[in-house]
């Protein structure tokens, strides 16, 4: 009978340990920690290369490019799936930790921070499932956002949007249709007297009859629009560039952007980080949807 005690006491000290180790081990697997700008990555070249492979092998999948804040300590992104919602991951004493999940963007799929960090522009979708364009803002990069703002019908007139981006004179950029199967086309808004005006469809330049074009990011200066542009089945998103004539208040034909930045896959979301150094987008090269980047010099040659 002692011995039998004996035994049985070892078996459950084992098991113990043995529970012990493994939460070790996951916890040591979810742990996720990286140093430096951003996130500790090698300055990328003339090519995309994935952006933080290890920590979005963790994340998963996005919807949307990930968005620096103008001083780099803090990164948000939207995740994938059928409950989207956006984290931000916080740069402390230059490491990466904190992820944590933005309770008021819950459900959202496209964020994006104007250049001087002080608003934050996202979709939420209102009592009727149309999708509408809010703005949060914020005194500086260190305090939490605030006065949520759906914008007036000038903008949320229509059922769906995709992507929306404000200049350094809070000019709106977005892609949005009337519905669902309807083509998306890219607009834009002046913002006077503490109002956004009516929407205006910007030229044949950029928007097609045929096609849909949507994900629109403006310099903060205005000099240039990147887009996506694709066939009315969705297939094969491609990213576009075009400039603006001050002189003649007229934008360039847009330029399908060449390969290895389009490649066939679905290419998305383009976005310049706010110190102008590097261009991001996503991907599905991989076969996921996962995010790339590269230095922007590129913009330089393409004027």
């Amino acid at each position: 009978m002692y011995l039998k005690k004996i035994v049985a006491l070892l078996i459950l000290t084992n098991l113990f340990l043995f529970s012990n180790c493994q939460d070790e081990t996951n916890a040591d697997e979810n742990q996720i920690e990286f140093n430096g700008p951003y996130l500790g990555m090698s300055e990328p070249g003339n090519s995309p290369v994935q952006f933080a492979p290890d920590f979005f092998r963790k994340i998963g999948e996005l919807h949307t490019t990930p968005v620096f804040t103008p001083n780099g300590k803090e990164m948000y992104y939207s995740l994938m799936g059928g409950n989207e919602i956006v984290q931000r991951i916080s740069c402390i004493d230059n490491l990466w930790t904190d992820i944590e999940d933005i309770s008021f963007l819950k459900d959202c799929r496209d964020i994006s921070i104007s250049n001087n960090g002080k608003q934050l522009i996202y979709f939420k979708d209102d009592q009727s499932n149309n999708e509408n364009i809010w703005i949060a803002e914020r005194v500086n990069e260190s305090s939490d956002w605030m006065n949520y703002t759906e914008l007036n019908q000038n903008i949320n007139q229509f059922d769906v949007h995709w992507g929306a981006t404000i200049s350094d004179d809070n000019t709106l950029f977005f892609g949005a249709g009337l519905n669902e199967d309807a083509p998306y086309d890219i607009y834009y808004s002046k913002y006077l007297n503490g109002e956004y005006q009516e929407s205006i469809k910007l030229g044949a330049e950029i928007n097609t009859p045929d096609q849909f074009e949507d994900n629109p990011f403006i310099a903060p200066d205005g000099s240039y629009l990147l887009f996506t542009r694709s066939k009315p089945d969705w297939m094969q998103k491609n990213i576009y560039i075009s400039f603006y004539d001050s002189s003649t208040k007229s934008w360039s034909q847009a330029q399908k952007l060449p390969y290895p930045i389009n490649t066939g896959a679905h290419e998305l979301s383009p976005r310049i980080t706010p110190d102008g150094k590097y261009f991001f987008f996503l991907s599905e090269r991989s076969g996921k949807f996962l995010p790339y980047w590269m230095n922007a010099n590129f913009l330089n040659n393409k004027r």
